[in-house]
């Protein structure tokens, strides 16, 4: 069965299958898979940045031929906001300008999660609502060239919420913005559903 179809025909799902709220204290813990074969690999907290007071979870669970993404943020404004992966590991500046540009090490032009041309770490958009809180979930196929080693890279990189909704075009972020939460991308120990 191939657990990506599922996933490909929507990139927003219920989080229950992770058992996690953001306004309760779990949403600073990663929780285990819930699917067989799944494997939680890592994880980034995102802090407030540019005296915003958005903050939140991004988990990173292999699935499969696959790697799915699921952020979750609070005290954001409604509206799109950008969310991608950043070369560097550093979220010590107030404005989170320490942690880079996109990571890109294939080199590609900008885009979204499930375009041709994209860095690694185009996540696309988080839908944020009236109460301040959003949440993507995306399933993204691991390239045939590369499998899960590409995504083993991004440990102690960065994960960062913008202020704007990435277009998926512009050259070379999306103008989404200033960067409004960064958190740094740790590995997780290995936890699979059994």
């Amino acid at each position: 069965m191939n657990l990506l179809k599922g996933f490909a025909a929507s990139s927003v799902f219920t989080l229950s299958l992770f058992g996690m709220e953001l306004s309760h204290p779990a949403a600073q813990q990663v929780s285990a898979p819930n699917n067989p074969g799944e494997e939680v690999i890592a994880s980034a907290q995102l802090e407030p940045k540019s005296g915003s007071t958005a903050r939140g979870s991004v988990i990173f669970t292999r699935i499969g031929e696959g790697m799915r993404v699921t952020a979750l943020v609070e005290g954001v404004d409604a509206g799109k906001h950008g969310l991608h992966v950043h070369e560097k590991g550093d979220c010590s500046d107030p404005h989170a300008k320490t942690a880079g540009d996109h990571y890109n090490p294939t080199q590609k032009e900008h885009g979204g999660p499930h375009t041709t041309s994209r860095h690694l770490g185009d996540f696309g958009n988080v839908t944020v609502g009236k109460d301040g809180k959003g949440r993507l979930e995306l399933a993204i196929p691991f390239s045939a060239q590369a499998g899960i080693s590409e995504w083993e890279k991004i440990f102690g990189k960065s994960v960062i919420l913008h202020a704007e909704e990435d277009d998926l075009k512009t050259q070379p972020s999306g103008d989404s913005g200033d960067r409004i939460a960064c958190g740094i991308i740790v590995q997780e120990p290995r936890r699979v559903a059994e």
